[in-house]
């Protein structure tokens, strides 16, 4: 569509004779989007190395302390901890879910569900992944790491991408 409503400009500009005035107004109209799309991408690395590290600290965090903090309750078996499924579901003798306190990982032998400590608490408090993230870094005081943008970070952006906007509708 976008390709469609240029070529219509690019017809109508020949028609008219105004052919270099439309190649110097798209061609602005691209940087500017251009930019916007840089911005946007230079955004998501910056958001995307942040929760990586999160990621990276939570998940280096004994498994065991993190199922303490979800007072999940587990009895310790040699090396791993069992009890039941934090999905919920009923199993026959109890010890279905098991958390390998060695390797840092947990599965349910019923129903397949297990992972890292993020899949745990995802798991465990029916959490998203962000949700998760942000419920280890208040739990376990992991405070030198931001994941989200302040309100005022989210509105100067809100107005930054207004304010380009406007000058592509006024070119």
């Amino acid at each position: 569509i976008q390709w469609k409503r240029q070529l219509n400009q690019l017809d109508l500009a020949m028609r008219l004779g105004h052919l270099r005035v439309f190649f110097i107004v798209t061609i602005k109209q691209m940087q500017i989007q251009g930019k916007i799309i840089m911005y946007n991408i230079i955004q998501a690395l910056q958001e995307n190395n942040s929760t990586d590290e999160l990621k990276n600290k939570v998940n280096s965090l004994p498994i065991e302390q993190v199922a303490n903090k979800l007072q999940l309750k587990l009895t310790k078996t040699g090396t791993s901890l069992q009890g039941e499924c934090p999905t919920g579901h009923t199993s026959q003798n109890g010890k279905c879910f098991s958390i390998n306190t060695q390797q840092n990982y947990c599965h349910c032998f019923h129903c397949g569900t297990g992972g890292d400590n993020i899949e745990l608490i995802k798991i465990s408090k029916r959490l998203e992944f962000v949700e998760a993230l942000d419920w280890a870094k208040a739990e376990f005081n992991l405070d030198d790491i931001s994941i989200t943008n302040s309100n005022s970070d989210l509105q100067n952006i809100s107005n930054e991408k207004v304010d380009k906007e406007k000058q592509l509708k006024g070119m």
